[in-house]
């Protein structure tokens, strides 16, 4: 159904899943870092202590771009396997991680607020895009592999994606975004789906990238 002409997801590992806390920020923030060093998992936990420790009276909500990309500026992020996510602890962050996590893997990113040609070329280069979105509830529930346009939005929610690949629709030949989630690989096709450019042209809240 979609006619890929580029795809970067394959440097990427498996998807991962957020669970209930409000952690994708991070989780894409740690995928562009990853893939940009070209290494394996990084820790999502360590980048989210120090994300809260750079957000005032933080008290388990979720972050702001610009929080989070100074953090992984500033304090980088160790392998994943030296200090796990907590899936089920929202107030993990707090918890300073242990000492001596090394080596750290740091990026900078100097492109925020990208525009939809940027968004696009910046993919044709072979790299990869964070986006926030406004959520409805096709992207909870895509069909065969699509997240269907929907214009109503749920209320106060919104949530980050990387994008990874471009392709078209082989019938409406309207340009389609494969973006990658952190809600684990049951959603979607192993945890990537397609996104239209019809719903960001609506839904996109921000964009961020190397």
């Amino acid at each position: 159904m979609i006619e890929v002409s580029i795809d970067n997801s394959a440097a990427l590992g498996a998807v991962r899943n957020q669970g209930c806390r409000p952690t994708c920020l991070v989780f894409v923030v740690s995928d562009i870092n990853s893939y940009a060093n070209v290494t394996g998992e990084l820790s999502v936990e360590y980048l989210a202590h120090h994300a809260a420790n750079l957000t005032p009276n933080w008290n388990g909500e979720g972050f702001m771009v610009s929080t989070v990309t100074h953090a992984v500026e500033t304090f980088g992020q160790p392998h994943e396997s030296l200090h796990p996510y907590n899936i089920n602890d929202l107030y993990a962050p707090k918890t300073p991680p242990p000492s001596n996590l090394q080596p750290f893997y740091k990026v900078k990113f100097n492109n925020i607020d990208l525009g939809m040609d940027e968004v696009i070329s910046t993919i044709e280069k072979g790299n990869i895009v964070g986006i926030a979105v406004a959520v409805t509830t096709s992207l909870y529930y895509p069909v065969d592999n699509l997240v269907e346009f929907e214009s109503n939005v749920l209320p106060g929610e919104y949530h980050a994606l990387v994008v990874t690949g471009l392709g078209k629709h082989k019938d409406s030949t309207e340009l389609y975004f494969k973006v990658r989630n952190s809600w684990g690989d049951a959603w979607g096709v192993g945890g990537y789906a397609w996104l239209p450019k019809s719903y960001l042209d609506l839904h996109l809240y921000g964009t961020f990238s190397l």
